[in-house]
């Protein structure tokens, strides 16, 4: 009987995770998706900027190099943070569903606070590319948008490597 409700119990977290994803990949806000919930890239991820040959066809100066690093510092920081909690809450979550008493508002108030903390990730993320943005004059960034869907048709994925 246990195991059972265990089972209903993974079943129905994995099942309002998903109606969760749904929701917000339904408004644009899933993984790698723009506003308008199409597949798209703002700016490349990771550290594109110190690509010698990238950093030099997007004729970034030294001083967009340094600031472009200080803002990816300081934001792996606070998203290595941010993503310790979240993984926390998940456990937390979980624990709470394999509870032999289920206590339901407690589940409820850790699941708001694990919303609240992946929203408060991507908000990070897109202000973070916001910061990156307002470095580049609008040919360097659209030089960067050009080599990205250069790399996307030749079938590189965000954060490959060349195949070489």
């Amino acid at each position: 009987m246990k195991n059972i409700r265990r089972i209903v119990c993974i079943i129905a977290v994995m099942l309002c995770i998903g109606s969760v994803s749904n929701a917000l990949a339904k408004h644009g806000m899933g993984r790698g998706q723009g506003l308008a919930g199409k597949k798209q890239s703002i700016l490349p991820r990771g550290q594109w900027w110190n690509n010698p040959e990238l950093a030099q066809k997007v004729n970034l100066s030294d001083k967009q190099l340094n600031q472009l690093q200080q803002i990816f510092r300081k934001n792996m920081s606070e998203s290595i943070q941010v993503k310790g909690s979240i993984e926390l809450l998940h456990f937390d979550l979980n624990s709470a569903f394999s509870e032999e008493k289920f206590d339901k508002a407690h589940a409820q108030k850790l699941l708001s606070q694990l919303l609240e903390k992946q929203m408060s990730q991507k908000k990070m993320r897109m202000h973070t590319l916001i910061d990156m943005r307002a470095l580049l004059s609008k040919d360097q960034y659209m030089t960067l948008k050009q080599h990205m869907s250069q790399r996307k048709k030749m079938g590189y994925r965000q954060g490959e490597k060349s195949r070489r």
